[in-house]
């Protein structure tokens, strides 16, 4: 029967490779991000009709981006429990965290998805109907509706990421599997994301840069532990 040190080795390498995933689909939100800000930098620019469709390619890799980018969480989730065991309660609470977070971001994309279907396959007579459906001219205020309920579902996976991020740092620090200065960083991440639904000017950068350093600490240190294991 494999001990609990042989069953936190056996489960290094999927735990290195989803913080891997979860750090490069991070780092390509970014670059859309900024192209998609490049490209659309009104306020407004995201929900009108004739921009939209002008700028379907970024749109999609937005959206897209985000349900893989939910997706990995959940599998990174799955494999941080398994690598932590049950963690005590801040492990608990990171593998809830994690899989709501992760979801929240799938539903977040999916949601999104819905303005460029609108764009793509309803006609103008449908267009016309849907906006006088709701006293508009065209489907700004639609797209716009859609726009908020895709924010409300980041702000809550953030939330969830905050928890995440902090309970994993907290659980690796006291099974000392993780070194104690990646382990802070973790938490700083953490209580980052979560305050950047409160004060994003000030909390993202520490969440933003916090969360890069973390993922690529937690990769190196579960993958250096996979090769020796």
């Amino acid at each position: 029967m494999a001990t609990g040190s042989n069953a936190r080795d056996g489960a290094s390498a999927p735990a290195a490779w989803s913080a891997l995933a979860v750090l490069l689909l991070l780092l390509a939100s970014l670059v859309v991000a900024g192209v998609g800000s490049a490209a659309l930098p009104g306020s407004s620019d995201r929900y009108i009709p004739a921009r939209v469709a002008d700028n379907l390619a970024v749109l999609t890799a937005d959206a897209s981006l985000q349900v893989l980018f939910g997706s990995a969480m959940v599998v990174l989730a799955v494999t941080f429990g398994r690598f932590f065991g049950t963690g005590g309660l801040p492990g608990r609470l990171a593998m809830i965290g994690g899989v709501i977070g992760g979801a929240a971001f799938i539903a977040a994309g999916a949601i999104l998805q819905e303005t460029i279907f609108y764009s793509l396959f309803v006609d103008s007579k449908q267009a016309a109907d849907l906006a006088a459906a709701s006293g508009a001219k065209d489907l700004t205020a639609l797209n716009l509706a859609i726009g908020v309920a895709a924010g409300g579902m980041r702000s809550a996976g953030s939330y969830a990421f905050g928890l995440a991020w902090a309970g994993w740092a907290i659980a690796g620090a006291r099974a000392r599997q993780l070194p104690r200065p990646l382990s802070a960083i973790g938490i700083i991440a953490g209580v980052g994301f979560a305050l950047t639904n409160w004060i994003g000017p000030l909390a993202g950068p520490f969440a933003l840069f916090g969360s890069l350093i973390w993922l690529s600490g937690l990769a190196a240190v579960l993958f250096r532990r996979a090769r020796t294991a």
